[in-house]
């Protein structure tokens, strides 16, 4: 019995140790796709064992971050403007070579001035509709291998997601600071098409910088339309009315706040400048007291 034991905790060990070293091994096939789907894109043979660099900033207080690879560095990518490279882009997508999530945050902290922000936006849709036609329509991009009369795949799909949540925060800033408002709550607005995803912190971004009392509300229109009504709490209705206050639309700020205080939702005013500006009229007379007075000045004339 004791052999028995001995020999059954022998086979025990033996096949834990093996189990263990085949997780290792897993565990290593998966780092090494990882690494390889972080090259998406890239056919540059090696490129993956060259360290990446790893370009961080601040956007409404959220880190963000995106890698710079050494194929992009080779191809010249961190030198070009917007508009070179969204040619270099293009020319891959007429390879049927799609970029990769990292080369729009790239295109994206290169806006400096509102046409740059502008063909962004373009790259950024482009992106994300190629990425999605390609994914569906080709077999090299992901979905070849389906066995005949089964929905399950026999090969590992590509990374076909959308932008990282924070892109959209970083496009936001980096267009308000170019000087179009326009394409920061366009692309909010339109997200779908984007490929963004929305968030609160988007949604605070741009309450805080839009420029007129319309992007205030599609902003608002927006972001309930994607959390219900729920999503529209004090601390947002407040930023609503307080983005018309601050671009002069004092009308639609009280308008605003009556309709969320009807709702059940407090607008804090606080801080608030309400005051529409008094115009002062100057009374010139009416009609006939004009006529009296040249009648008056007509007779003096004559007098004299």
């Amino acid at each position: 019995m004791a052999a028995f034991g001995i020999a059954r905790a022998s086979r025990l060990a033996c096949g834990s140790g093996y189990r263990i070293a085949s997780t290792a091994r897993l565990f290593q096939t998966d780092s090494l796709a990882l690494s390889s789907g972080s090259e998406a894109g890239s056919t540059d043979a090696g490129s993956s064992r060259v360290p990446s660099t790893v370009v961080r900033g601040t956007y409404a207080g959220v880190n963000v971050a995106y890698a710079v690879t050494h194929g992009d560095a080779q191809r010249g990518y961190p030198a070009m403007t917007v508009a070179e490279m969204c040619d270099a882009l293009d020319a891959r997508y007429k390879q049927k070579v799609v970029p990769a999530e990292r080369h729009m945050m790239q295109v994206i902290d290169k806006v400096k001035s509102a046409e740059d922000a502008t063909m962004a936006a373009r790259a950024v849709a482009t992106f994300h509709a190629s990425k999605t036609f390609l994914a569906a329509s080709d077999d090299r991009w992901g979905l070849g291998g389906i066995v005949e009369g089964s929905l399950i795949s026999t090969e590992k799909p590509g990374k076909r997601g959308g932008l990282h949540p924070n892109s959209l925060l970083m496009f936001v800033e980096k267009s308000f600071s170019a000087g179009n408002a326009a394409a920061a709550v366009s692309a909010a607005a339109k997200h779908h098409v984007m490929g963004f995803k929305v968030t609160r912190e988007a949604c605070d971004l741009l309450l805080a910088k839009c420029e007129t009392a319309t992007q205030a509300i599609t902003v608002y229109e927006l972001w309930r339309s994607i959390g219900g009504a729920n999503a529209i709490d004090e601390g947002f209705a407040t930023q609503v009315v307080s983005a018309a206050a601050r671009v002069g639309d004092i009308d639609a700020a009280k308008r605003w706040m009556k309709t969320f205080q009807a709702s059940g939702v407090e607008v804090d005013t606080r801080g608030m400048d309400l005051t529409e500006e008094e115009t002062e009229t100057i009374d010139e007379g009416t009609a006939d007291e004009t006529h009296t007075v040249e009648q008056e000045t007509e007779e003096e004339e004559v007098k004299k």
